[in-house]
């Protein structure tokens, strides 16, 4: 049960750093426009919307040519809304913010706690704490040794039985 568990954790371990590698390796730079690209689109008046993210530092542009729906990383929203200005109060595309919502905000403050609970279950499940065995170590295990007082009389008297733990007499009796 023990090992099934530490597997089952290494590669669960394993798969999510394949999986964050791998999304950091493979980004659609076709979905993404720079900014002066964008804001040459809306000049040029080929954008139909903009949708900004709650965090303020991306947006999602919609353009007008097929539907094609791109992503852009805003550096500053202040400056972008003041050279944006003039075409949203003439209706040349639709400006919206979007709001963050309340399931991404407690998760973002859970997830750092529910990691170090899973560390620690897991810590103790490795450790042997929680099926009872004192621990992994065997630290506090010196009372279950199965070793005999010898005597000084009994130092050079070491049979057979002693070493492989056999009576030869019952072995005689069995074949018998």
């Amino acid at each position: 049960m023990k090992n099934g568990i530490k597997t089952l954790a290494m590669w669960l371990i394993i798969g999510v750093i394949f999986c964050i590698v791998l999304t950091n390796l493979v980004e659609n730079d076709s979905s993404k426009i720079k900014y002066s690209e964008l804001i040459t689109l809306i000049n040029e008046g080929k954008v139909e919307s903009v949708s900004i993210d709650a965090d303020k530092t991306k947006a999602t542009v919609i353009l007008k040519e097929g539907k094609q729906r791109k992503e852009v990383n805003i550096p500053n929203v202040e400056s972008f809304m003041n050279s944006t200005q003039e075409f949203v109060k003439e209706g040349a595309f639709e400006l919206e913010e979007r709001s963050e919502l309340i399931l991404l905000i407690v998760l973002k403050w859970a997830a750092p706690f529910g990691i170090f609970i899973i560390f620690l279950i897991f810590w103790f499940i490795m450790m042997g704490g929680i099926s009872g065995n004192n621990g992994g170590n065997k630290t506090m295990s010196f009372g279950k040794s199965k070793a005999r007082m010898m005597t000084p009389a009994d130092k050079n008297k070491v049979t057979f039985e002693d070493v492989a733990g056999v009576d030869e007499e019952k072995e005689e009796l069995e074949e018998i």
